[in-house]
């Protein structure tokens, strides 16, 4: 389990692989393809907060979501950025203000810890 080319936490492992392309198996689309894999992470992946450590601001590894089969906003983000990969799908993390109405361009311009 590891890190992508980038040592990003959003790197795919066999069993991610395997799960993904049965999901994918038939889809004719972009449409169907995103939707089935959001929502196996929706039905599958239970949303549990880690806010100890290191865990409140940096994902763990796609493999140990899939695994674990929980994980938080960042964590779901990340196992989705994974499946998508392997679909063939580009995604990237994007920081969201929770100040609604408002986006500071600068946020977007700053690195996010992910």
């Amino acid at each position: 389990m590891g890190h992508d080319a980038r040592g990003r936490p959003a790197a795919t492992v066999p069993e991610i692989t395997g799960e993904t392309q049965s999901l994918l198996a038939g889809a004719p689309d972009f449409y169907t393809k995103l939707s089935r894999i959001t929502d196996f992470i929706q039905k599958n992946i239970r949303y549990f907060v880690v806010m100890r450590g290191i865990g409140g601001l940096q994902a763990q590894y796609a493999a140990d979501i899939f695994k674990n089969k929980f994980g938080d906003c960042k964590d779901k983000t990340t196992l989705l950025i994974a499946m998508l990969k392997v679909a063939g799908i580009q995604a990237f993390y994007v920081p969201i203000d929770d100040r609604r109405g408002i986006v500071d361009p600068t946020i977007l311009r700053s690195s996010v810890t992910t």
